[in-house]
């Protein structure tokens, strides 16, 4: 069971202010808000609880489960940055690893010693391109779509399916350091991720076995969060098209990447020891 996960999806979901919905995206999300209303935290699912009450379980394969009275909501997780990738995942974090963070906190602690806090500048030497977000998406997307069955055997080996239905969700966190962006008709910046992208959302139509699927990405005071939700239903997507606004074609957008941006890390002196 991976808790964090778990938490994690939860917490980004529920409480989570949605914009740009369509008619069946909210209904979707009002239909999860409805089940978890009369609900409780569970590590593992109990057959004889009051069916009336949804449980929200911990889970692995997928991340977590909602499951109501007649419903089983099936949420996975996972995350892609917009550096290159290979077989042992993202480019950037195979540089900036364990190893590494290990050898900033030593130097860190050696200044330490005579100073109150120690400042590192550092040039990122993984570009970061939309293009590989883009292709970090699908591929992860088509790994995770693949294990759709397995999901499924995973879920009814300790619910009882025969009375449910089993609508699957994924939850991509776009986990970038920077965003990239295009410039708007009055020349301002707008951040700008697969999600938004006309060719994904096409894309999208083949994958039928999915219910929807949610897009996050954490901002802070300079970069504005991104929080999405796509109904994953040709009904639905059919509906979307390029609009400048919400929806781009970037065959003819010019996207804007910060291939190579300077990182700051700051280390402060702990003055209770």
């Amino acid at each position: 069971m991976n808790k964090n996960d778990s938490e994690f999806i939860y917490n980004s979901i529920f409480g989570t202010e949605f914009h740009n919905l369509s008619k069946l995206e909210a209904e979707d999300l009002q239909n999860l808000n409805k089940k978890i209303s009369n609900s409780i935290r569970l590590n593992n699912f109990n057959p004889n609880l009051d069916k009336n009450v949804t449980q929200i379980i911990n889970f692995e394969e997928p991340d977590l489960l909602i499951i109501s009275k007649d419903e089983i909501f099936a949420l996975e997780h996972f995350r892609v940055d917009s550096t290159k990738s290979n077989r042992k995942g993202s480019s950037y974090k195979q540089k900036y690893n364990k190893d590494y963070e290990n050898k900033m906190k030593q130097k860190a602690n050696k200044k330490l010693e005579t100073e109150d806090f120690a400042i590192f500048h550092e040039e990122i030497k993984t570009p970061s391109q939309y293009n590989n977000l883009y292709n970090n998406v699908i591929t992860n997307l088509e790994k995770h779509y693949s294990k759709i069955e397995n999901y499924y055997n995973h879920i009814s080996e300790i619910v009882p399916c025969e009375n449910k239905s089993i609508k699957h969700f994924f939850f991509i966190q776009y986990d970038c350091i920077l965003p990239s962006f295009i410039l708007t008709k009055n020349n301002k910046m707008r951040n700008v991720f697969p999600s938004n992208d006309m060719e994904f959302i096409d894309y999208l139509k083949s994958k039928t076995k999915l219910t929807g699927a949610f897009f996050n990405f954490i901002g802070d005071n300079n970069i504005p969060s991104e929080n999405r939700y796509l109904n994953i239903s040709k009904e639905n997507l059919n509906n979307y098209f390029v609009d400048n606004l919400i929806t781009f074609d970037f065959n003819k957008t010019k996207i804007y990447d910060y291939e190579n941006p300077y990182a700051m890390t700051v280390f402060l002196k702990d003055k209770t020891k």
